[in-house]
């Protein structure tokens, strides 16, 4: 799952891209299952560590952080959907 925000360009291709409000006001429609792996991301790592929060204490327990980032992952050159 990619944490955006409004002035994010760059996007994981095939990533649920979801903005951090409407996690934190319920309102994206989340993965059915409790137990579904999950890897989250953002530019920089402190919305996607919000999240997390959120995420755990709402039941969802298999979550990741993506290793550096979305800034790790546009410096390693890896593809992105604009």
């Amino acid at each position: 799952m990619q944490i955006t925000h409004l002035s994010q360009s760059d996007n994981i291709p095939e990533a649920i891209h979801v903005p951090m409000w409407k996690i934190l006001f319920r309102l994206a429609n989340l993965l059915q299952g409790k137990n579904t792996e999950m890897v989250l991301t953002c530019e920089h790592g402190p919305r996607a560590r919000v999240v997390r929060g959120l995420l755990t204490k709402s039941g969802y327990f298999n979550q990741f952080f993506l290793d550096g980032d979305m800034t790790g992952w546009l410096r390693a050159g890896l593809i992105t959907d604009k």
